[in-house]
């Protein structure tokens, strides 16, 4: 992403947008980088190469978490 990493961009929508939960894809899945990401405030990380169907489901699971709050 150019500018900005993805975690530079989680930190100023965590600022602006608190409540929007977020999935993260990366190609960078250490846990280091794990650790930092759900800090910031991701709800879930995702490495690449991406199941495209687990992806479904969890987007499917956040969005009903979600909306049972």
């Amino acid at each position: 992403m150019p500018g900005m990493s993805g975690l530079d961009f989680l930190q100023r929508l965590r600022v602006d947008a608190p409540h929007v939960p977020v999935i993260m894809v990366t190609a960078y899945g250490d846990s280091e980088n794990r650790r930092r990401a759900l800090d910031i405030g991701a709800t879930e990380l995702v490495t690449k190469p991406v199941d495209f169907a687990a992806l479904k489901k969890l987007v499917q699971s956040v969005i009903l978490q979600k909306t049972a709050a």
